[in-house]
């Protein structure tokens, strides 16, 4: 298996561990699973915003790639804003909007899918796990009040 599926399937583990963190109550360095959640899903669509602007430099010029500029810097404030908000539900449902959205994006553009069957295929797989544990996490943010436990 390359190192970039390598890289980027292990990239799950920390969403999935501050999900389950999150449900057990669990805290690390005083941090609860839905604050370690938010700060790695921030980091992680930074690092996504930053391929479209790496990508937008190899084909400088063309009206797309500008598009992608400002896409890259519009996804990384949502990032950082997304770290400042008080609900962390409002957070982690911005965050998921803004994966759907790069998601969206990458796949708009000229052949990509074809030019990269294999990255394209692995990113979707990505995207829809991410999602689902965004999901999972807002859901359990939801019903955690329900059953009385402290975050």
């Amino acid at each position: 298996m390359p190192t970039y599926k390598r890289l980027g399937y292990a990239g799950l583990i920390p969403f999935i561990a501050a999900v389950t963190l999150f449900a057990f109550d669990i805290r690390i360095f005083s941090l609860s699973g839905d604050s370690l959640f938010v700060l790695y899903s921030a980091v992680i669509l930074s690092f996504l915003a930053g391929t479209l602007w790496a990508n937008s430099l190899k084909n400088n010029g063309e009206a797309i790639y500008n598009r992608e500029l400002v896409t890259s810097n519009i996804l990384s404030l949502i990032a950082f804003v997304s770290l400042m908000l008080n609900s962390t539900l409002t957070a982690v449902s911005l965050l998921l909007v803004s994966y759907l959205l790069i998601f969206k994006h990458e796949a708009t553009l000229e052949n990509y899918a074809q030019i990269y069957p294999d990255y394209f295929l692995m990113r979707r797989n990505l995207t829809l796990v991410v999602s689902a544990m965004h999901i999972l996490l807002a859901a359990l943010i939801l019903i955690t009040p329900l059953f009385g436990q402290g975050n």
